[in-house]
């Protein structure tokens, strides 16, 4: 069984956020360059010791849990010295806010390459660091501060980029108040490269921006509320049918907006309402909209999503998409308490089982395991 490789590390977070520690050490640049250089042989070690144990006779779900776990333990580090930088209320001895900058950048760097050298393993649904957050959200800025000249000298509705810039300004403001994961990070950087592409190669009008961004799923509610109205007046004097027909299923299951349904999933509903309300082919369009029976449980939102992440960890799905799987979920379970279970709710008891949920949980899983043993392999 593979072991905790962190406790070196969390030693030498300890001492180094410990201001009598390093008073200890003299106090000045040496003594803390001594620190950190501690810091640094404590990160190689570790590095030199995960390629050892990934790399070696170990079962692919037993590597897997290694690499998550020091993932995990290392962003849990990374925040807590991240907290403590942010405290400037709190005096500090001179020189220990570079010295623990220093310590998060080579932090980041340690997990930039277990993403990058461990990738099959690492759990791009987990949120990144508070710093790396800071960070990421600085450099989004600055991609979208580039593509201001560009769309400037396009032939794009004025409303249309204005809806962009609200839209990724809304995104950055939440991105520092609640870190992200590296999936969503990573679709934020694919969109503003592809858009930052298609400006600079070729001239974009109003209906091909839209369709550029409607297909990266560009799900904000800004950008939903402009998109109906574009879609009601291009296709105009349609049948029902035809207009639902007309909606494009999005190339990203990623948005955006985080816990918002994919941009052809709320223009879909929204027109089925509205053609309904109308009285336009209310038949029809129910029969393109059935109504999902749900399977009531005995488990809570909390327990069903835990069971659902334990699966999805252990590899029990055939798709890695984690957005399909709990769609999936809320459109067919419903919980103890909740006929209906939100995304929202469900993507925030996905990341955040407590205890109390686990040890339920666990209690479900030993009765499952006495049942197996009694059934198919009896004492004798």
């Amino acid at each position: 069984m593979l072991k905790s490789e962190l406790s070196n590390l969390e030693a030498c977070v300890g001492i180094i956020l410990n201001n009598n520690e390093i008073i200890k050490s003299g106090g000045t640049s040496a003594g803390q360059g001594a620190l950190y250089d501690q810091f640094h042989t404590a990160c190689v070690e570790l590095k030199q010791r995960m390629i050892s144990e990934v790399f070696g006779p170990s079962k692919d779900h037993v590597i897997r849990r290694y690499v998550q776990f020091h993932q995990a333990g290392l962003i849990t580090l990374s925040d807590i010295i991240f907290q403590q930088v942010r405290k400037v209320d709190v005096p500090m001895v001179p020189g220990k806010s570079e010295l623990l900058i220093r310590v998060l950048n080579t932090l980041q760097e340690l997990l930039d390459f277990i993403g990058q050298q461990f990738y099959p393993h690492f759990d791009v649904l987990h949120g990144i660091s508070q710093y790396a957050s800071d960070i990421t959200s600085n450099n989004f800025r600055t991609k979208v501060e580039t593509l201001a000249p560009l769309l400037e000298r396009q032939p794009i509705d004025p409303s249309l980029v204005t809806v962009f810039y609200e839209s990724m300004e809304e995104c950055l403001d939440q991105l520092r108040l609640q870190p992200i994961t590296y999936e969503q990070a990573n679709y934020m950087d694919q969109l503003l490269k592809l858009v930052y592409f298609q400006l600079e190669e070729q001239t974009i009008d109003t209906a091909r921006f839209a369709g550029l961004l409607y297909r990266q799923n560009f799900n904000s509610t800004s950008f939903e509320s402009w998109y109906r109205k574009y879609h009601l007046t291009v296709h105009s004097g349609k049948l029902a049918d035809e207009r639902l027909s007309a909606i494009e299923p999005v190339l990203q299951e990623i948005g955006i907006s985080v816990n918002r349904k994919p941009i052809d999933v709320l223009l879909r509903e929204w027109t089925t309402v509205l053609l309904t309300s109308n009285g336009e082919s209310s038949k029809r369009v129910k029969t393109q909209e059935p109504k999902i029976s749900r399977l009531p449980l005995v488990l809570s939102v909390p327990q069903l999503a835990l069971f659902v992440r334990l699966c999805y960890l252990e590899g029990c799905f055939q798709i890695s998409n984690i957005s399909n799987i709990m769609r999936f979920f809320t459109d067919h379970f419903e919980s103890k308490k909740q006929p209906q279970v939100s995304l929202k709710s469900f993507n925030r008891a996905f990341y955040s089982a407590d205890q109390g949920t686990a040890a339920i949980v666990r209690d479900f899983l030993q009765r499952m395991i006495l049942m197996i043993d009694k059934t198919y392999f009896p004492k004798t």
